[in-house]
């Protein structure tokens, strides 16, 4: 983590999703540069986990956060015209039961349906699934995929798309296949394209870019994933303090 915090605090990055942080509770972490919200596990440590680190720039543009649980979180960011909501998720992997991946969509979906009516919804992070290019789910995904075919979690991903109007915008922007990769095998020989981005068709346009980001070193053999918006911020004025839990 600190390793990931000193590259970020030194780079233009404003707001950072994490996946897989492993504390316990969820709560504040403040520093002098920086501020890291979670959302874990409240009885163990680690087990999945998901949160923002967010550079002190941008907390004063920060209206709230909401931790969901150990696999879903979300902050709401104040914007000149209209708010932005994003939704961190990480997915159960491919071999879990169909059932508890069927659970965890349905949560997905409780989240955003609590959102406000006229915010921007961005969903984002490791949904551990890879999006083909058939022409089955053309209407939520774009041309620039690393794989072929669909596994089951990329076509839950991509139902989850046709039924909230939304699409995987992650596939839409062209680069050199490295760039496509997000995930490698400990043997090197895999590469998996399985962090995705979702936004509703009618705010596609906010979104200039996706791609990995092999620069940053994580220790992970996971790489950091860059999404380029374009949206303005304000600051919030009349901010109230927020009470969180500070199991860790």
């Amino acid at each position: 983590m600190q390793e990931i915090v000193d590259q970020i605090v030194d780079s233009q990055i404003q707001i950072v999703a994490l996946q897989e942080i492993r504390w316990r509770g969820y709560g504040l972490l403040k520093k002098d540069k920086y501020s890291i919200y979670y959302s874990c596990n409240p009885n163990n440590t680690g087990q999945a986990g998901t949160g923002f680190i967010i550079q002190k720039s941008a907390m004063s543009k920060i209206l709230g956060f909401e931790p969901i649980s150990e696999c879903i979180c979300k902050p709401r960011v104040k914007g000149k015209f209209y708010n932005m909501t994003l939704i961190n998720i990480y997915a159960p992997v491919e071999d879990k039961e169909e059932e508890i991946n069927e659970q965890f969509y349905e949560e997905v979906q409780r989240t955003q349906n609590r959102v406000p009516k006229h915010d921007v919804i961005i969903i984002m992070g490791d949904m551990n699934a890879k999006l083909g290019k058939g022409k089955g789910f053309s209407q939520v995904i774009g041309h620039h995929t690393l794989h072929n075919i669909s596994n089951e979690n990329g076509e839950m991903v991509a139902n989850y798309a046709i039924s909230n109007g939304m699409f995987l915008i992650s596939t839409n922007f062209q680069h050199k296949k490295i760039h496509f990769g997000m995930w490698t095998s400990p043997d090197h020989q895999t590469i998996n394209q399985i962090y995705h981005v979702m936004v509703s068709k009618e705010k596609m346009r906010l979104i200039h870019d996706v791609r990995s980001k092999r620069g940053y070193n994580c220790d992970s053999d996971h790489f950091l994933v860059q999404i380029k918006i374009k949206h303005k911020l304000i600051t919030v004025n009349n901010r109230q303090t927020q009470k969180y839990r500070w199991d860790r």
